[in-house]
């Protein structure tokens, strides 16, 4: 959806979401009435999309100039988004070329101009391929580069709408930390990244917060509530538990 019409959909309708709405079923009616007539641009194709991101994964492993259309910021999200999934993928059998595309791919997000970006798409399709190239550097063993990467990717976290989802999600968890954690997991390998990273840094102000979280995500995740490949599985448990302990 455009980014422009969605921040005036909500304006108009004033569906600002509040702690106390826990119900997102209740702003449908006022999407529906503010966005009667208009034509609303949802993605490409997503064959195409994958298509076109295998396309730019050979480029880029063949070192041709690549360039992305950034005045079309919409379309480009989606390419971004399919190249990190189509390198996490091949992480594990592949993790060196990976590492080198998804330095690229950094590169070139870091190097862009992105306007009218209020829904922080910038900083999520950059952390999506910083979570990819800190895996693969993980992976070889680059403990330097993983650490450098982790760095990175904690510094544009920190400033975007993923980090207000988090602190949301899981200071609003009260004693339900089980529900919470269990919605998070179900975000995916990226969403328990960023999650224990928050974690990492409320640990000294909210310990038993933060200790009980950690502790419900080492739950979870040893009883294979998410299907991790062994290299993240291993991580997340040590650093759940480590975050419990401390």
């Amino acid at each position: 959806m455009d980014r422009l019409f969605a921040t005036e959909v909500m304006n108009s309708a004033d569906a600002t979401i509040r702690p106390n709405e826990s119900q997102l079923s209740e702003l449908i009616p006022s999407w529906i009435v503010a966005s009667r007539g208009v034509e609303l641009q949802l993605g490409g194709d997503v064959s195409e999309i994958v298509t076109r991101a295998i396309d730019l994964r050979r480029e880029i492993a063949c070192g041709r100039p690549v360039r992305l259309d950034f005045e079309n910021q919409s379309d480009t999200a989606d390419l971004v988004h399919a190249l990190s999934r189509l390198l996490m993928d091949d992480c594990l059998e592949s993790p060196q070329s990976v590492l080198d595309q998804a330095s690229f791919a950094v590169e070139i997000l870091k190097g862009s101009l992105w306007v009218e970006d209020a829904l922080g798409e910038w900083e999520a399709i950059l952390c999506s391929a910083m979570f990819v190239a800190w895996r693969a550097a993980r992976l070889l063993e680059l403990s330097r580069a993983a650490q450098r990467w982790e760095a990175e990717y904690t510094e544009v976290f920190r400033r975007s709408v993923s980090w207000n989802v988090v602190e949301f999600a899981l200071e609003s968890a009260g004693d339900d930390s089980a529900r919470a954690v269990a919605e998070v997991i179900a975000g995916g390998p990226e969403s328990v990244f960023q999650a224990l990273l928050f974690l990492r840094d409320h640990g000294e102000a909210a310990p038993d917060l933060a200790a009980q979280i950690a502790t419900q995500f080492s739950r979870l995740i040893e009883i294979g509530r998410l299907r991790l490949p062994q290299d993240l599985q291993t991580f997340f448990l040590g650093e759940s538990a480590r975050l419990a302990g401390a």
